[in-house]
């Protein structure tokens, strides 16, 4: 009987180990790319596209005032105009832009690495790109 009840302690653990497994993925399935909410829409916004090299990704990048910074992280990274910008590019680059798309939050404990001044993260579906 010890080794029955062991099995059936075994059995439960892995069952709540593998059942908190999805709970945590449940909870960040709307939010970054996978949000259905928009945050807010930016529209023609100038600013440049260069890489994070923190989350190994290129991103919007704009000052919407002195010292302060918004990053726009693509969602759709294999958009056409996005696609043909840096297509051939080396991640040492960075290109003068005009964006428009819909704003998606971060996931919550989402890390971005050191940043200073006031700066911003979020998530961008683009609707339009191109170059300055």
């Amino acid at each position: 009987t010890i080794m029955k009840n062991l099995s059936l302690i075994g059995i439960i653990t892995f069952l709540l180990v593998i059942s908190g497994c999805k709970k945590e993925k449940n909870e960040n399935a709307n939010c970054g790319c996978n949000s259905t909410e928009v945050k807010y829409r930016l529209t023609n916004q100038a600013g440049s596209l260069s890489y994070f090299a923190s989350k190994s990704k290129w991103v919007f990048v704009y000052q919407p005032l002195p010292g302060n910074y918004s990053y726009y992280f693509p969602c759709n990274t294999s958009q056409d105009s996005l696609f043909a910008i840096l297509q051939g590019a080396n991640t040492s680059q960075t290109f003068n832009v005009k964006m428009s798309g819909k704003v998606k939050s971060t996931c919550p404990d989402e890390d971005f690495g050191v940043t200073s001044g006031i700066t911003t993260f979020d998530y961008i579906n683009i609707d339009s790109l191109k170059r300055n």
